[in-house]
């Protein structure tokens, strides 16, 4: 039986959970977009010493105050003790020096010749707009868990906490080869003859889920010019349904353990996940264009998490505000517009990329379809 996109996902999840890749060390400015191979802990506290949240004044008990010298930021913190009816011009970020009672900010204050006064209001709390040393994380806090994705903020976080380097995931390499005798690699295809998609666009998709791919190539339908993969995971395009001229598929099943054979949707019903006889994995991909974007899209997201000691990811999901067509037993993947809502797009043919290119998401549509007001989970788009 064929399975159903949350099961197939499943499977792809733990084949990639059961080959983890290797690690390594590197500095922050390599590590966006990897995943973390440990827990990170922090270096120093946050902050790492009391300072202003604001810009202003640190003053010493109430006003008016007296003005005295002016807090550099990148002072240091063992300056001299704020007294009592005392006040200096701070900047945000600026050490506070001990006995500050509060910051006044800029706006609520004025100086008038040598001394300060409060525009208004009530008079300010002890602790007003000052950030305190280790309020945010403590020195050995954990910070990042292992697994969670370098992104932007938090390789900041990671920086602002001490580090120079991260022990990272090591990207999954990929080969990938593009079957088929009628496909050409430049030019303008001649009779009978069609341009290959796949062998400039895949690599970025696999890429920005933390695969790398080290080999592709164009191969003849023929299950034995595959041969074998020095990389763990071999990706095909072509050749995955049951006809006869579909060699990939012949040759997937009679050498290999089948893991996914095929989901419960379309266009790409007939993907194949396959254990290599030598323990390295076949991910086999429609040949149609669409199709084989879509099944790598369901499936190669929790394979490669799962291969990188993620959690398998979540879909997303949105309400429906027009109708979503489907007269097939199975769900439809269908190319869609999400914003201001969900919409399909056109050109959504199993051959066609017109409407991917378009689209912002990929609706899964039940069998009878969506109606509005109906809730469909969304595949998210990696580009």
């Amino acid at each position: 039986m064929i399975p159903e996109l949350s099961a197939a996902r499943r499977a792809a999840f733990e084949a990639g959970r059961a080959r983890p890749v290797g690690t390594e060390s590197v500095p922050l400015s390599e590590a966006p977009g990897r995943a973390l191979a440990t827990e990170v802990r922090a270096l120093v506290e946050l902050p790492p010493f009391d300072n202003a949240a604001m810009d202003g004044w640190v003053v010493g008990g109430a006003g008016p105050w007296r003005l005295g010298a002016r807090i550099p930021t990148g002072a240091g913190t063992s300056g001299s003790v704020l007294r009592e009816g005392e006040a200096r011009a701070i900047s945000t970020g600026a050490p506070v020096p001990p006995g500050t009672t509060a910051v006044l900010r800029r706006e609520d204050g004025e100086e008038r010749g040598r001394t300060l006064h409060q525009l208004g209001g009530e008079p300010l709390p002890e602790g007003r707009h000052i950030r305190r040393r280790g309020e945010e994380t403590g020195r050995g806090d954990v910070v990042c868990a292992a697994g969670a994705t370098a992104t932007p903020p938090v390789v900041a976080l990671l920086a602002a906490a001490g580090l120079d380097e991260v022990t990272v995931r090591r990207p999954l390499p990929v080969e990938l080869v593009v079957t088929g005798d009628e496909v050409v690699d430049s030019g303008v295809p001649g009779p009978g003859k069609v341009r290959d998609a796949f062998s400039t666009s895949l690599p970025s998709v696999l890429e920005s889920w933390g695969a790398r791919v080290v080999t592709r190539r164009l191969a003849a339908d023929d299950p034995g010019a595959l041969g074998t993969s020095p990389a763990p995971l071999l990706v095909t395009t072509g050749g995955t349904s049951r006809g006869s001229g579909d060699a990939v598929g012949r040759g997937i099943r009679a050498a290999g353990r089948l893991l996914v054979d095929g989901i419960a949707a379309h266009p790409g019903r007939p993907v194949l996940l396959a254990e290599r006889p030598d323990g390295g994995l076949h991910l086999a991909l429609p040949g149609n264009p669409l199709a084989a974007l879509l099944a790598l899209v369901v499936l190669g997201p929790p394979l490669l998490a799962g291969a990188h000691g993620q959690p398998i990811p979540v879909l997303g999901s949105a309400d429906v505000r027009g109708r979503l067509e489907n007269d097939r037993p199975t769900a439809r993947l269908l190319p869609v517009h999400t914003e201001p809502e969900v919409r399909p797009v056109p050109w959504t043919g199993s051959a066609m990329l017109r409407g991917l290119a378009m689209a912002q998401g990929v609706a899964v549509v039940p069998p009878g379809g969506a109606a509005v007001g109906d809730r469909v989970d969304l595949l998210p788009l990696p580009w």
